[in-house]
């Protein structure tokens, strides 16, 4: 769906007789998670804010570059800070969010707990501590590859920048399967740009970082929120509450979660925004 079928599907879905600002959010799920959350922090939110699907961060920083008066909400995930603070530049009612994506705020075992139903919390042997210990047996294995995801995500930005494949692979590159000289000099570039003992130092330091950081920076940024909730804490939950899929315990886990304070601070940004 192109950028403008997108923009007339959500003015014909959410704008006309009601006065709403749009926040555009990537996905479909993302629209149900925010409009609850929103709700459940602001009661009578969703008569100020409709919350939209863009389908993706490309198409919400497009929309917001022809609906300026529209808000645009994104996962921080594997933007570089550089990449992140160009586009804020760049569209002013963008916001990202505080953590690495939206399922990081259903893997802290502290932040968990307090979504649980007392009838719930009752259940698990052990209480608390044991909940939290389950919740964190594989973390560290999931902190490796949270910060290989760091390193290698931001390389694709560079590849596209030097035009990857297209340059050699596409139908606009007969003249440049010409030369050479041509073909060379593009796989020197990727080379370059793949330099493995450069990005195994990078994944190196991030580690080092990552494994330095309190406990609630390394699941609220350094984890893959999404990989390690479907992963580990559902398979953690599962035998301690009964069977679920995933996207039943994500839905049920943002009913009962308390809003977290840095979440709480983006919604009245964006609520004062709409005003």
């Amino acid at each position: 769906m192109t950028a403008a079928e997108r923009i007339r599907q959500v003015e014909e879905r959410h704008v006309g007789s009601r006065q709403v600002r749009i926040l555009l959010v990537e996905g479909s799920s993302d629209v149900e998670a925010y409009g609850l959350l929103l709700e459940r922090h602001r009661p009578g939110s969703d008569g100020k804010v409709a919350v939209a699907e863009a389908g993706g961060k490309r198409e919400v920083c497009q929309i917001l570059g022809s609906r300026p008066n529209w808000f645009g909400l994104l996962d921080h995930d594997e933007w570089t800070e550089a990449r992140a603070q160009a586009e804020l530049k760049k569209h002013p009612n963008l916001r990202l969010l505080p953590r690495y994506c939206l399922e990081s705020y259903l893997i802290n075992p502290r932040e968990l707990w307090r979504a649980l139903p007392p009838a719930q919390q009752s259940r698990i042997q052990g209480g608390e501590e044991a909940f939290e210990s389950a919740l964190l047996t594989d973390l560290d294995r999931y902190l490796r590859h949270g910060a290989l995801w760091h390193t290698v995500r931001p390389l694709w930005d560079v590849l596209m920048g030097l035009d990857f494949t297209n340059a050699l692979a596409s139908k606009y590159s007969v003249n440049a399967a010409q030369s050479d000289d041509a073909i060379k000099a593009t796989l020197a570039g990727w080379q370059a740009a793949l330099d493995p003992d450069k990005a195994f130092g990078a994944f190196q330091r991030n580690l080092a970082s990552a494994q330095a950081a309190p406990l609630h920076e390394r699941l609220a940024n350094w984890v893959h929120g999404k990989v390690y909730f479907n992963q580990h804490v559902c398979a953690a939950l599962n035998p301690m509450l009964g069977q679920g899929k995933s996207v039943t315990w994500r839905t049920e886990l943002f009913k009962g979660l308390p809003i977290a304070p840095d979440l709480a601070a983006l919604f009245e940004d964006i609520l004062a925004l709409a005003r």
